[in-house]
């Protein structure tokens, strides 16, 4: 693997880390030339006993475009978070903010 190849997947196993995703593991995926690539939402050391495991596969030829396919993944549905639109609740929060003087994020 060369510096830059290396550097870039270092960089997107950062990316992942910060968002609290890592890799799982691979499997033969069915697809031609493509391996499965999954990655879990958590900590290498966290115990899902208990708790529901968030854990997404990816068939792709690299496990570098099954990063990049999860980071985009995950971008899309902060997005979709971000645009939400405005629910009872926000509007109830915004008028006790401005009741009391302050500002919510987002309503400053």
């Amino acid at each position: 693997m060369g510096k830059d190849l290396a550097t870039d997947y270092r960089q997107l196993v950062h990316q992942l880390s910060l968002l609290g995703w890592y890799r799982v593991g691979q499997h033969a995926s069915g697809a031609p030339r493509c391996m499965g690539w999954g990655f879990r939402a958590g900590h290498a050391i966290d115990s899902a006993e208990g708790h529901p495991v968030k854990e997404r596969w990816f068939a792709t030829r690299s496990e570098k475009a099954a990063m990049r396919a999860l980071l985009t993944e995950l971008q899309h549905k902060q997005e979709a978070k971000e645009e939400a639109p405005l629910t009872a609740l926000h509007f109830r929060d915004l008028a006790a903010d401005q009741a009391t003087g302050s500002a919510s994020a987002g309503f400053a």
